[in-house]
């Protein structure tokens, strides 16, 4: 994992503490998420995260 997934990853679990204010949860877990794209097109789930580069027609100048 590079140095930048490693810190998203470390924010992620920062914001998850700061938004529980229950007791910690113990044994296994299950989450579901569910994104929306904005196209019809497939996505690479893995890379959804990832900062996007602007496309050259949205780019000034």
């Amino acid at each position: 994992m590079t140095a930048g997934g490693k810190a998203l990853k470390e924010a992620y679990q920062w914001e998850a503490r700061a938004q529980w204010k229950g007791k910690p949860l113990e044994g296994d877990i299950q989450v579901s998420i569910t994104l929306y794209f904005g196209t019809q097109r497939r996505a690479d789930l893995d890379n959804f995260n990832k900062p996007r580069r602007p496309h050259r027609h949205c780019v000034p100048g």
